[in-house]
């Protein structure tokens, strides 16, 4: 069966993604899982290498449901700026039968809420699942201290001034050998984890974010930096909100609030998004 179908890529922040609108097909798991693969990846059909694959389908108790994938075909997990993209798909492409400003929508099992301002998205995600701040790791017989954080995408963070005994310099290529020591580590369930490293430079903080799925440095993470502005309010006093830069150089900002037990609620993560460009591909399922 030959389906002609419309992608479009989009950027968050310089993580880029490529979407379809899957009310017009109604593809099921397999053939989304499929397509993750097909759609993230250089090949004879596709020529856009994305961080991510989102279906968008229809929702009876929400503005849309979105599913993500990474480029290897695993699901499950949020991804922060795939949100953000497509609360932007949905509003400045006329999704929505009617235009918002404000949309509801189901993503990895939870509910999120985002916004499109002039200076950006904004996506609204609930109180991290977990958080364990001094996890201990062994690697290469040093110890290495950071913190690990569930935010419906498990992540963890390390300072780089911690990893000088391991003669890394903060350059993506160094990072991206050093990094699958801790994604693959045994401190972590089979599934691992991701790896982010950060340098602070007054309140300002720059992040690699290794991906799991990705296998690689992302031009941009939302719930890395969502997890690593967490780490940074917490053990760096680093006062909210925060800018976060990505290797892609387009700022992330991440606010919270708080309650009267100092716990978390309503983390915002806000940036850039647009749709880089539309393509129209006939893709063969057998």
């Amino acid at each position: 069966m030959i389906v002609e179908i419309e992608v479009f890529r989009m950027s968050g922040a310089g993580n880029l993604f490529s979407i379809i609108d899957n009310r017009k097909y109604n593809f099921d798991d397999n053939q989304l899982f499929y397509l993750s693969k097909l759609l993230s990846n250089i090949n004879d059909i596709n020529n856009f290498s994305a961080e991510g694959f989102l279906a968008i389908s229809d929702s009876k108790n929400f503005d849309f449901e979105v599913k993500f994938y990474n480029p290897d075909g695993s699901s499950g997990m949020m991804c922060g700026n795939g949100g953000r993209c497509a609360i932007d798909f949905a509003l400045n492409n006329m999704f929505l039968e009617k235009k918002h400003n404000t949309v509801t929508f189901k993503m990895a099992n939870n509910t999120y809420k985002g916004s499109i301002f002039d200076d950006g998205i904004s996506l609204v995600l609930p109180a991290p699942i977990e958080i364990v701040f001094n996890k201990m790791l062994e690697i290469n017989n040093f110890s290495i201290s950071g913190t690990y954080i569930n935010v419906s995408s498990d992540h963890f963070i390390i300072n780089f001034d911690d990893l000088d005994k391991f003669g890394i310099q903060f350059n993506k290529s160094d990072i991206n050998t050093f990094a699958p020591k801790i994604r693959y580590h045994q401190g972590f369930d089979l599934n691992g984890v991701n790896v982010n490293i950060f340098k602070k430079v007054g309140n300002i903080i720059y992040l690699y974010t290794y991906e799991r799925g990705v296998e690689s440095i992302t031009g941009a993470c939302g719930t890395g930096a969502i997890s690593t502005a967490i780490h940074c309010h917490y053990i760096e006093k680093i006062p909210l909100p925060i800018m976060i830069y990505p290797p892609s150089s387009i700022p992330l900002f991440i606010d919270f609030e708080k309650n009267e037990n100092d716990e978390i609620k309503n983390v915002l993560l806000k940036g850039h998004s647009e749709i880089i460009r539309r393509d129209v591909l006939k893709i063969n399922f057998n």
